[in-house]
């Protein structure tokens, strides 16, 4: 089977990909994590809490990290459609080195057969 067959990245996978990406940083990512003790009403909490932050705080740090992570993605995306696609330079040596290599076996098992 090519190479081409095997890695086809179509606009449909990476936007599919980039969903997925979206949808796991927004649901669960690490910053969105509260750890706090139990107990104690109102503003004194339960102690125990390592992350006590204010709310806006808070709220811009997540956007941050939710969109570096998104670019992060496309960049990811960018590099392996770059690196992977047919026509461009890696996909074009990986094609001449198989075939260096095809035609150095057939040599060999000509060779042999005589």
């Amino acid at each position: 089977m090519p190479l081409h067959t095997a890695m086809i990245l179509t606009p449909h996978s990476l936007l599919i990909l980039l969903l997925l990406q979206i949808t796991t940083t927004t649901t669960a990512h690490p910053l969105t994590k509260r750890r706090g003790g139990g107990g104690g009403g109102g503003r004194s909490g339960g102690g125990g809490g390592t992350l006590t932050l204010s709310s806006s705080s808070v709220s811009w740090k997540i956007v941050v990290a939710i969109v570096v992570s998104i670019l992060g993605a496309f960049l990811l995306l960018y590099i392996i459609y770059q690196c992977c696609a047919p026509g461009h330079k890696l996909h074009d040596w990986i094609e001449k080195v198989r075939d260096e290599r095809s035609a150095k076996k057939r040599t060999r098992n000509e060779a042999g057969d005589c």
